[in-house]
């Protein structure tokens, strides 16, 4: 694999294992995301980079767009299948998944606290509240969720029931430091054409290799 795919890799594992819905609940919406990275020199695989999240009743996608290539992830909760899309360079690589496979990957370590903050703010036209979320192994994620944006699905990116979607939060990964900002929310009916799969070109990897791509 190459250089940068093997980094991105590392990343979108990290990313993924972040990022939940929630008091009117919507059927279809999406929510672009902004990114924003200080850190060390890893902070420049994600330069520019944004992340979507796209939901159409039990069906979820998620685009992370990166100058270096892009990372597209499908999930039907009816079916329990999940499949992920990775192209980054020449590399075009496809992964099937399992249920079990895609809520390991979208895992993340255990919470030791959480803390619900008086601090409110407006991102992208909803008014947002603050919570401190606090893991096992002493990292910290801030987060601003809306009570008013719950989606019927159960796509869950943050490991935290919220009361509310996220719309901005910010955690570190390594020396990065890594924030999430909705610019853009819509709750519309989403094409059932967004969930096509275009598997063309694209050579087929386990969950394992996808977990360890340096061994791949």
């Amino acid at each position: 694999m190459s250089h940068y795919f093997k980094n991105c890799l590392s990343v979108i594992c990290i990313l993924f294992s972040y990022g939940s819905f929630s008091q009117i609940t919507y059927h279809d919406g999406s929510v672009h995301y902004e990114i924003m990275t200080e850190g060390d020199k890893t902070s420049a695989l994600l330069n520019n980079a944004t992340f979507k999240v796209y939901i159409r009743g039990p069906q979820s996608k998620t685009e992370l767009m990166t100058p270096y290539g892009k990372t597209i992830t499908y999930f039907d909760e009816k079916t329990g299948q999940a499949i992920q899309l990775n192209e980054y360079g020449n590399q075009r690589l496809m992964v099937k998944m399992t249920e079990a496979e895609y809520r390991d990957l979208n895992r993340h370590n255990e919470t030791v606290s959480t803390e619900k903050m008086t601090d409110q703010k407006n991102i992208a036209g909803f008014n947002c509240l603050r919570m401190n979320i606090v893991f096992k192994d002493g990292k910290s994620m801030l987060v601003y969720y809306s009570p008013d944006l719950v989606f019927q699905s159960s796509f869950n990116a943050i490991p935290v029931k919220l009361g509310g979607f996220p719309l901005e939060y910010e955690s570190e990964i390594g020396g990065m430091k890594v924030t999430y900002r909705a610019k853009q929310v819509s709750t519309r009916a989403v094409p059932a054409a967004l969930f096509d799969i275009d598997a063309n070109d694209y050579k087929e990897i386990n969950y394992r290799d996808l977990k360890n791509p340096a061994k791949n």
